[in-house]
C-alpha cells in the first residue's frame, strides 16, 4: 500500500499510475511564474482568512462571509497542480486515470488530510471507492482530484477547507485541510490499518525534520 500525505499524495498517485513524471517538481512548477505560488496573493489570502474567520465568530451575515473570500487564487495555488498539471484531459502531465483505477486493486492508495473535531485535528484517509464517488468542491472532476486537494490544502495559504462530501451518505459532508496538521508522515495510518512493516520516502533532505519547533505561521496563522 502507498500511503501520501499532503505533495506525497500527488507523488503516490502518480507511483500508482506508474508515471515517472520527475519533472512537476523540478521544472514545472518552478516555471509557473506565479500561477503556482504567488507571495503578494500569500498574504493577501492569509488576511482574508483572518477577516472571514473574525466575521464568522462576529455573526456575520452568510452574504457577508461570501463577499470577504470572492478573492483571487490563494497564494498557494494548489488548483494549478490538480487543473493544469495532473487533469486527465488538459494537464501537461495528465494522470492516467484508467492505470491508477486498475492498479489501485493490487496496491491501493490512502491519501491522507485532516478535519477537525471539537476543536481538534482528526486523520483521515481516502481511498477507493472514494476515488470515484466523492463530490468535492466546484464538482472536481474525477473525484480522486478531490481528495487530493483535501490533502494538500495548506490552512491560510491554500484558500478555505475543502469540503467534501460522500453521496452515499448525504449528511457526511467535512472540511478538509491539509494533512501535515495531523500527519506529515502518515505511518500512524498504515499502522491502524494493520501494516507490520513501512518505509517512510522523505521529500526533504537528511536532518529535516517533519516537526521542527512551531514557526510563527504555524503558532498563529494554522489554528
Amino acid at each position: 500500500s502507498i500511503y501520501g500525505s499532503s505533495a506525497g499524495s500527488v507523488i503516490g498517485a502518480y507511483m500508482v499510475s506508474r508515471q515517472f513524471v520527475m519533472d512537476v517538481y523540478v521544472d514545472i512548477l518552478p516555471s509557473t511564474k506565479g500561477d503556482f505560488v504567488c507571495l503578494k496573493r500569500l498574504w493577501k489570502s492569509i488576511c482574508m482568512d483572518v477577516l472571514h474567520s473574525t466575521l464568522s465568530r462576529g455573526g456575520a451575515t452568510s452574504e457577508t462571509s461570501r463577499s470577504t473570500r470572492a478573492s483571487p487564487p490563494p497564494g498557494l495555488n494548489t488548483s494549478f497542480i490538480l487543473d493544469q498539471v495532473m487533469h486527465p484531459e488538459r494537464g501537461v502531465r495528465p494522470l492516467d486515470l484508467q492505470a491508477f483505477l486498475k492498479n489501485n486493486h493490487d496496491q491501493p492508495l490512502y491519501v491522507a488530510s485532516t478535519y477537525a473535531e471539537n476543536g481538534r485535528p482528526v486523520a483521515h484517509c481516502f481511498s477507493s471507492p472514494a476515488f470515484t464517488s466523492v463530490q468535492g468542491p466546484e464538482g472536481r472532476d474525477p473525484a480522486v482530484l478531490a481528495c487530493l486537494q483535501a490533502s494538500m490544502n495548506v490552512p491560510g495559504a491554500a484558500g478555505p477547507p475543502v469540503r467534501i462530501r460522500n453521496p452515499t451518505n448525504q449528511t457526511t459532508t467535512r472540511s478538509y485541510f491539509d494533512a501535515f496538521c495531523c500527519e506529515p508522515l502518515p505511518y500512524r495510518s498504515a499502522v491502524a490499518h494493520g501494516a507490520t512493516h513501512w518505509n517512510v520516502l522523505c521529500t526533504g533532505p537528511d536532518g529535516k525534520h517533519p516537526m521542527p519547533k512551531p514557526s510563527l505561521y504555524e503558532s498563529g496563522i494554522e489554528p
